[in-house]
């Protein structure tokens, strides 16, 4: 898994029913999952005027970017996905719901975006996928904007084909890294700030990487930092634990 056509088929017949709710169960809730998780990692960089969202399937995270933005760009290549949005955010004049074919942001203008966002989404997408949102985020970009993306890191983790690792991964895409990406954000004219890498189970394969994009002459750029986060399992196991002594209803199977 890891081709557009791959991941298009894939969510295409998924089934929606909980709206991506389930990506959240190990907190409790997508509640959690945001304020437990996710804020403390992206609180620089908000409010923000202008954010797009990659990947924002029924837009679970979506509608909390939009309270620290004046614009939102909602993005999914599912089109259920984006009618799931529209529906989610109607009558919302700030929240702008596209469907894009999985690579291209074109209709954005340039320098036009404060901060990127995407989670979960794209850990399946191949070195060529992101190749070209790494171009795109570089064109469409703010000068002291910033990005945030959740992608593989399965390529540092094995040297076997995909095939005999992908499931006990969730199949994360064999041909991205941290360092793949970091060459990336370098060669279309960015930085990596900081990389944080992190693991699901407890075998410790750091499957996953959080990459914070900026421009290098941005007073957002920096030198890249990079955590290797042995623990996040347990932050996440911690954070669930709360959620069920706190009363959130969380994720229903």
């Amino acid at each position: 898994m890891g081709t557009i056509q791959d991941n298009k088929i894939y969510y295409d017949n998924y089934d929606w029913r909980h709206t991506g709710e389930q990506w959240a169960s190990r907190w409790g809730g997508t509640d959690v999952q945001w304020y437990g998780t996710i804020l403390p990692r992206i609180h620089a960089f908000l409010p923000a005027p202008t954010i797009l969202e990659i990947g924002a399937g029924h837009g679970r995270l979506a509608q909390f970017l939009e309270p620290h933005c004046d614009r939102l760009f909602v993005v999914d290549m599912t089109k259920c996905c984006v009618e799931a949005c529209r529906k989610r955010f109607a009558g919302n004049p700030k929240v702008e719901c596209v469907h894009n074919d999985g690579l291209g942001l074109g209709w954005v203008e340039d320098e036009s975006i404060d901060f990127f966002f995407s989670f979960f989404s794209l850990v399946h997408a191949d070195h060529a996928t992101m190749r070209s949102y790494m171009l795109e985020i570089a064109e469409k970009l703010r000068p002291n904007g910033s990005a945030f993306l959740h992608h593989s890191n399965a390529a540092a983790c094995t040297n076997v084909e995909a095939a005999d690792y992908a499931p006990l991964n969730d199949y994360r895409d064999a041909s991205v890294s941290a360092e793949i990406i970091a060459g990336l954000a370098e060669e279309a004219g960015l930085t990596c700030r900081s990389q944080e890498l992190f693991g699901w189970e407890t075998d410790k394969l750091l499957t996953d990487c959080f990459s914070v994009l900026a421009r290098p002459c941005s007073r957002q750029g920096k030198p890249n930092t990079i955590i290797r986060n042995w623990d996040f399992p347990f932050e996440a196991e911690k954070l669930g634990q709360l959620s069920r002594a706190y009363g959130a209803s969380g994720y229903a199977s």
